[in-house]
């Protein structure tokens, strides 16, 4: 660990970044802190109150749309104190490593322009949401009410993932704690600042980043 986190200061790297599976004072006693770590999932079914009806969501191939991806993702991420940085060479990975994960553009009610995407892995038993992002804090539920809504018309037994407990999410899914996969960040200097919202805002780390 001492050894990577001297590799990654000569690069410039201000925090230390992991998942632990484990126990977290492991990590905590080499100056890990734990951050905001939740599953949160909905079973379509359950909630014939959520419809389709705040937009629709249009699939593509990320490999033709990396680099609109890439400049949707961070309109939506750099407001964060702390965020996943993803170059391009990074989205040609990410694009490349799922090849049969499902991308979808999501156009609110009314609009011809993309203003969030969702990534997904499906599979019989449920809907995996690895990757996502919505430009624009009031149009978060909207965007979460479409895709459970959108889901129950596919017959999606139940659909979620990593997600931050946000009000919008909390109030289409069933959010709880993660047990494992728990997300850490430890300062590598003296000079790397620490707050609250460095907590809070690391529970929105998508899955996809996950190794």
């Amino acid at each position: 660990m001492r050894w990577v986190e001297r590799q990654q200061l000569a690069g410039g790297a201000q925090f230390g970044l992991l998942y632990s599976d484990i126990n977290p004072d492991y990590y905590a006693a080499m100056g890990y802190r734990l951050c905001d770590s939740h599953y949160a999932w909905a079973v379509p079914d359950s909630n014939p109150q959520l419809r389709p009806l705040a937009g629709r969501f249009q699939e593509f191939d990320p490999s033709e749309q990396a680099g609109r991806l890439a400049e949707m993702y961070v309109s939506v991420q750099s407001s964060r104190s702390v965020w996943i940085e993803r170059d391009g060479e990074y989205w040609d990975w990410l694009c490349g490593r799922y090849p049969d994960h499902e991308w979808h553009w999501w156009l609110s009610e009314g609009s011809e322009v993309p203003t969030g995407y969702v990534q997904l892995k499906a599979d019989a038993s449920e809907t995996r949401v690895l990757d996502w992002g919505v430009i624009g804090e009031g149009a978060e539920r909207a965007f979460w009410e479409t895709l459970v809504g959108w889901s129950a018309e596919r017959g999606v037994s139940r659909i979620g993932g990593w997600l931050p407990a946000s009000a919008a999410v909390s109030s289409c899914f069933e959010v709880e704690r993660r047990e494992i996969e728990l997300t850490m960040l430890s300062p590598l200097t003296s000079e790397s600042f620490w707050s609250d919202a460095l907590v809070r805002d690391a529970g929105w780390f998508a899955e996809c980043d996950h190794v």
